[in-house]
């Protein structure tokens, strides 16, 4: 019996691959090294790339289909003076950030067209709207790498002197209404 049970021990040990002689015969190829596995497990990464890159080419065309049309709209809100949707438009335009776009860019520097004609006109609430809009749409494309950034502390110089600007409105208000009464 005790004869029965190392055999059985062996058998199971080395999968029951045992010659005549006594030692184990070379043990079944490999997944790597078998050429007709290689060549299926290839096969099934190939098809996995193919899948991601198809899916992420839509992804793009989607983004760079978004992106102009949304420019347009922007365009043509300018061109009708109705600068609201116009920062609506061109917001986003740089949300919908493709490589290599050149209405990123153009949005960029339309929202902040846009804000200076805000602060020209006393308009402080539109144009510091107009400024948060394109420094927020500049920080929602961020990623491994930091497209636009430049405009992050132009804007941030702009709120901040907006903000600076309506306080010291608002306390002049303030005086004022306490001098009336």
């Amino acid at each position: 019996m005790a004869k029965k049970n190392k055999a059985a021990k062996t058998e199971a040990i080395t999968g029951g691959h045992l010659n005549d002689d006594g030692p184990p015969s070379s043990p079944p190829p490999s997944a790597l090294t078998d050429k007709e596995t290689r060549k299926k497990v290839i096969n099934v990464v190939l098809q996995i790339l193919v899948v991601i890159v198809i899916m992420m080419a839509m992804v793009w065309g989607r983004a760079y289909y978004s992106q102009h049309k949304f420019f347009k709209e922007g365009e043509a809100a300018l061109k009708s003076r109705d600068f609201k949707e116009a920062i609506t438009g061109y917001e986003w335009t740089i949300r919908m950030y493709t490589p290599f776009s050149g209405k990123v860019k153009r949005s960029c520097q339309m929202l902040w067209n846009i804000g200076l004609e805000y602060e020209k006109n006393g308009r402080l609430d539109w144009a510091l709207i107009t400024y948060r809009s394109l420094r927020s749409s500049i920080y929602a494309i961020r990623s491994f790498y930091k497209p636009y950034e430049e405009w992050i502390p132009r804007t941030d110089e702009k709120i901040k002197r907006i903000l600076e600007i309506q306080k010291m409105q608002e306390g002049q208000k303030k005086a004022r209404a306490e001098k009336s009464n």
